[in-house]
């Protein structure tokens, strides 16, 4: 997917299905470990809850900076195990706090589009 700048219209599709794997993959890494720790029960969810809510909470970060940071990255000759290590940290870091940062990534995709609309409607 080409990171571009997606101010003032709403994400791909592609985006939100790229988001939904890792979320996906981190979901199932947490319910593992709870598993094995026998909390799950405790857990599971929330788990589901922070799975659905990723890729919103990840929405402010990628469209101030993110995009910015993946392009460089891709572009760059030297792809190290850093560049990894450091977009694990932030999926990680989203992950767990998306109940609390996903409403600006909602409120976000509903305002581009009800702008969409509008324009929209007063083109035609």
């Amino acid at each position: 997917m080409e990171h571009k700048r997606h101010f003032g219209r709403p994400l791909p599709l592609t985006y939100f299905l790229r988001s939904y794997g890792i979320s996906l993959l981190l979901t199932g890494g947490f319910l593992i470990l709870f598993y094995f720790t026998g909390d799950l029960e405790e857990y599971i969810l929330l788990f589901v809850l922070m799975g659905v809510l990723f890729p919103f909470a990840k929405i402010p970060f990628d469209l101030l900076i993110g995009f910015k940071i993946m392009d460089k990255i891709k572009h760059s000759q030297a792809l190290s195990y850093l560049d990894y290590q450091f977009q694990f940290l932030f999926s990680l870091l989203f992950y767990i706090f998306s109940v609390f940062l996903a409403p600006l990534g909602i409120i976000y995709q509903i305002i581009t589009y009800s702008y969409q609309a509008i324009k929209k409607k007063h083109s035609t």
